[in-house]
């Protein structure tokens, strides 16, 4: 074998190594600029995502006076006693016992509604079939529950004063059904003439059992 030949082959094996490793250097370039477009478009939504989000609680405060900005309803759960539900319920079990407190932390007053005989603040359990998603009534169990009344702001209903600081204790029963996402909704009012505001409380989970 002359020495050309061998020269030759040696030259035709480079290129042939030289033309892989082009290919492959470009294929990876390929992807990288993909991935940084991916990346991008990602970024682009989820801040659009957040902005709509913001969007969203900015409209509701929009549509609540200044003077119920500052009113908080917080809840403490806890489990009914077996002897305290037979007692109860005998037929119909209630398994959590929920305390709550309603506290003016703003500058102005603001009126919270009332039972008209007891003096007792009203309110009702709602639900929910998703995080997210409406909150319902359980409308089903406001009548039966005797530890604090559970109806709608409507007859026999009167509206309390909460002023500055001032707070609220109030205690009712949940069944415990559906599980899930359950919470406690009052009414509001700016003023004792003004158009009614729903405060739900943070959500409490559940299980049907």
């Amino acid at each position: 074998m002359s020495e050309e030949f061998k020269q030759h082959i040696a030259s035709g094996s480079r290129t042939v190594h030289q033309g892989v490793y082009d290919r492959d250097a470009a294929n990876q370039q390929e992807r990288t600029r993909y991935l940084k477009y991916a990346i991008f478009y990602l970024s682009v939504a989820a801040l659009l995502f957040l902005a709509n989000e913001s969007a969203k609680h900015a409209r509701a405060n929009a549509n609540q006076p200044d003077s119920l900005l500052n009113v908080a309803l917080d809840l403490s759960v806890g489990r009914a006693s077996q002897s305290a539900r037979a007692k109860a319920y005998p037929t119909e079990m209630t398994t959590y016992v929920i305390r709550f407190r309603l506290t003016n932390r703003g500058n102005h007053s603001a009126f919270f509604a009332v039972d008209r005989d007891t003096d007792r603040p009203l309110g009702h359990i709602v639900y929910r079939v998703a995080p997210g998603s409406e909150w319902i009534a359980l409308s089903r169990h406001e009548k039966r529950t005797s530890t604090s009344v559970q109806s709608s702001a409507q007859d026999g209903v009167a509206w309390a004063e909460l002023p500055p600081g001032g707070w609220v204790n109030g205690v009712y029963d949940d069944p415990g059904l559906p599980g899930g996402d359950h919470a406690y909704e009052v009414d509001l009012k700016a003023a004792n003439n003004d158009k009614v505001i729903r405060l739900v409380s943070q959500a409490y989970c559940v299980n049907a059992d």
